[in-house]
């Protein structure tokens, strides 16, 4: 099956088994959310970023002295999963290691993506599974790039990212594709991130710092998307896990959004973008 849908009475949710994406989510009236895929502008909606978020210093991963090529966001996006669950409201897709993960990755592993419709929520949950004798080191985030302007007729101007907490810490930058070493001031004025084009001229803002673990992409009028996100890892008997998972759910008369590792309002070329505490981390071997 190469794509599939779950939906409830509120939602409707179309995925892919090429990278797990999710290609469409609408409401029950029949408001897209999530970027078209524009070919000539970006061909994606949310992919989902393993095992690197970003790129690697030459695009190159380097272990025991060898040196494998990978490109940005690594390579699960472009693979296909294979669909262990599914029911009309959830389903659950599986990516393994191969021949040719190991070719640009030379590790074992098993990671899981669970999407589910709940009511007036999409829920996604991660789940990576190190089957290895060495700890498995991984970027695991995602991509989801929303309608900017969100919905018809709202200037762009006028749309938000609303944070839990006031977030004052400075943010980073990118300088050819790598992490900018200097900081810089946030944009955030105590909770809000007023979105505007020229925020994005020097690509996407990372929150290295980040407090919050929820926010709300909205515009003026009513409530717009909720979300929040969470992880968490354990290790002990048997293959050793870790586990991510974000919620969007709809609030008033419109929608809400994912923030997991890194999630973006509008197209490519206009998102906004963080990376959550522990987007990075080395899965303890059994």
């Amino acid at each position: 099956m190469d794509s599939f849908v779950i939906q409830n009475l509120f939602l409707r949710a179309d995925i892919k088994a090429q990278g797990a994406e999710l290609c469409s989510l609408r409401t029950l009236g029949g408001l897209d959310l999530l970027w078209d895929g524009n070919p000539s502008v970006w061909p994606r909606h949310s992919p989902h970023l393993f095992p690197v978020i970003g790129r690697l210093k030459d695009d190159t991963l380097h272990h025991q002295g060898r040196a494998y090529p990978m490109s940005a966001h690594g390579f699960a996006r472009g693979m296909a999963f294979r669909m262990v669950r599914l029911t009309r409201e959830d389903c659950t897709l599986v990516l393994k290691d191969d021949e040719r993960t190991r070719a640009m990755y030379p590790f074992p592993f098993e990671l899981r993506i669970n999407l589910a419709v709940e009511g007036p929520a999409l829920r996604v949950v991660y789940e990576l599974i190190n089957p290895g004798k060495e700890p498995l080191p991984a970027d695991l985030g995602a991509h989801p790039a929303f309608r900017w302007p969100l919905v018809p007729g709202v200037p762009k101007e006028d749309h938000r990212i609303k944070f839990e907490v006031p977030e004052a810490a400075p943010i980073r930058r990118q300088v050819a594709g790598l992490l900018d070493p200097d900081p810089r001031p946030t944009p955030v004025e105590d909770r809000t991130l007023r979105l505007r084009d020229e925020l994005f001229q020097d690509d996407v803002l990372i929150f290295g710092q980040l407090r919050s673990r929820r926010a709300r992409y909205d515009a003026r009028g009513p409530p717009c998307w909720n979300s929040a996100g969470r992880g968490s890892s354990s290790s002990g008997s048997g293959p050793s896990r870790a586990r991510a998972s974000s919620a969007s759910s709809l609030g008033g008369d419109c929608p809400v959004l994912p923030t997991s590792t890194g999630s973006s309002p509008g197209n490519p070329g206009s998102s906004s973008s963080r990376r959550g505490d522990g987007a990075a981390s080395a899965i303890p071997s059994r």
